[in-house]
């Protein structure tokens, strides 16, 4: 053994087991930000109704769960856009449940209206909603509206819920469909009562696409049951002079995830039909857009805080007014500090590689380097992992998705330390393996920070939690896999050396 390595891989070791420290609290504040966002009331001005109702009645579906992509399967909703609106619609990460619903009706983003996850159901959203200025909505749907909008549920509202909801009654289609026949059916009936706004959930595209994927069997009878749905909902809809609204809260990934940027689960339909909307408008708008252009439809003052514009271009007889009300939605600045943040983070994740290269040296630096890229880039292949909270949106998935991170993480590197020992030719084996081993853990860490930095750019204002829960959990999970090997390493290297490790 050459005792004046042991010292530098102790250094490495306690290196390795101070990166996953902070690694962890990273990953604490992170989930924390996250789950417990709770902004303050937004700071917006009062507004008034933009001009007269264009319509006597909307009835908004939410399809759940139906990416753009997908709508293109349903022939009715084809109907509806031939002979109305249609536009490419982009949600707002996260693009889960809650988040999207609310985002639907205040017309501001998750950060801001507070609905960051599907957890605290219970926390409403601190924004206006297009629900508290209006008399008599109602509302079919999964449990979820109540609790994000408890001021549009007193007196002024009543709600008629879709008795069976995917989260309880998984891989149960027919239950599912039943109930949501019969929710259409009171839609229709209620028709003949005087109401200014319903809203339909259609919850089993999205619970077939969690259950069994885009694409699937099962997935293509949600499908068709959306379909036939809204085969039945529009002629009774338009028939009476009202206007029928189509959109989604988000899409889904091939395996059937949701709740990240991917394009597929940002794409959504809107679909505008009947009175007060001008047949052959096309665009693309936002999520942010909905609440506005609904409250333009039924000439009713839009949510106080929202950020989107009215969709004139979609509106028959209406126009513009010369000052439209911009958006007084206070925001605080915290670009600058995840700035700071990632380029700390990086700065260590540097330091740590740069520590263990030096002590592997350049061949055994540049073989861990091929090796663990090589295995980690194959892993990650097979194991389909994502990088975006689209992997770990169901609870199920959470102690799968990060199993798989650890043992990709940790084969990986144990692939690299194993090259880089090959290659130590007449120093001390095992200080070479534990030096690759911090270098490996330095590369993943610095990896993390650069995942971070790019979807920190996904949501503006204080919520850091989409790129910093990817750069605390894969910096965690990454340390924690590697750390172990680094112990074994430096503890080895204690050990009487053997001839054939020299």
């Amino acid at each position: 053994m050459i005792e004046a390595d042991r010292p530098a891989l102790k250094g490495l070791a306690l290196l390795s087991v101070a990166a996953a420290v902070l690694a962890g609290v990273a990953a604490d504040r992170a989930w924390t930000s996250l789950v417990d966002h709770a902004p303050a009331l937004p700071a917006a001005a009062p507004r008034t109704p933009l001009g007269p109702a264009l319509s006597p009645r909307v009835v908004l579906v939410l399809v759940d769960g139906l990416g753009e992509a997908t709508a293109r399967e349903l022939p009715a909703l084809a109907a509806l856009a031939r002979d109305g609106a249609q536009f490419a619609c982009q949600a707002s990460p996260p693009t889960l449940s809650r988040p999207g619903r609310a985002t639907l009706l205040t017309g501001v983003r998750p950060h801001l209206h507070g609905a960051t996850t599907n957890f605290h159901s219970d926390r409403p959203a601190v924004a206006p909603s297009l629900l508290d200025g209006l008399q008599g909505a109602r509302v079919w749907g999964s449990k979820l509206w109540p609790g994000l909008f408890p001021r549009g549920f007193g007196d002024r509202a009543r709600v008629t819920r879709v008795a069976v909801h995917h989260a309880e009654h998984r891989d149960k289609a027919a239950a599912l469909f039943a109930a949501e026949r019969e929710a259409v059916a009171e839609v229709i009936a209620a028709l003949e009562e005087a109401f200014p706004l319903a809203v339909l959930d259609l919850l089993g595209v999205d619970s077939s696409s969690h259950d069994h994927g885009v694409g699937s069997p099962e997935q293509r009878a949600a499908l068709q049951h959306v379909d036939a749905m809204l085969a039945q909902l529009a002629p009774a809809v338009l028939g009476r002079g009202a206007t029928l609204v189509v959109t989604a809260d988000h899409g889904h990934v091939a395996e059937g995830g949701h709740g990240g940027d991917e394009p597929e689960v940002t794409a959504v339909p809107l679909v505008l039909s009947g009175a007060g909307v001008r047949e052959g408008a096309r665009g693309r708008c936002s999520h942010l857009d909905v609440a506005p252009t609904l409250a333009a439809l039924l000439g009713v003052a839009p949510p106080a805080a929202a950020e989107g514009r009215v969709l004139w271009e979609a509106l028959e007889g209406a126009a513009p007014p010369p000052d439209p009300p911009a958006s007084a939605v206070a925001e605080s600045p915290t670009g600058t500090r995840r700035a700071w943040v990632g380029g700390l983070a990086a700065m260590g994740a540097f330091g740590l590689l740069w520590a263990g290269v030096a002590a592997a040296g350049p061949a055994a630096g540049a073989a861990f380097a091929l090796a663990a890229s090589g295995v980690a880039a194959a892993l990650l292949h097979a194991s389909g992992l994502r990088l975006s909270l689209s992997g770990i949106n169901d609870e199920a998935l959470l102690v799968p998705y990060f199993t798989r991170v650890v043992a990709v993480a940790a084969l990986a590197a144990l692939a690299g330390a194993l090259a880089a020992a090959a290659r130590a030719g007449g120093r001390e084996r095992l200080v070479v393996a534990g030096g690759a081993l911090a270098a490996g853990q330095g590369a993943l860490l610095l990896f993390a920070a650069l995942v971070h930095a790019r979807h920190s750019l996904v949501v503006d204002g204080p919520l850091d939690a989409i790129g910093s829960v990817f750069f605390g959990f894969a910096a965690l999970i990454g340390s924690f896999g590697l750390t172990p090997l680094v112990l074994a390493a430096w503890a080895l290297s204690g050990l009487p050396a053997r001839r054939g490790l020299r």
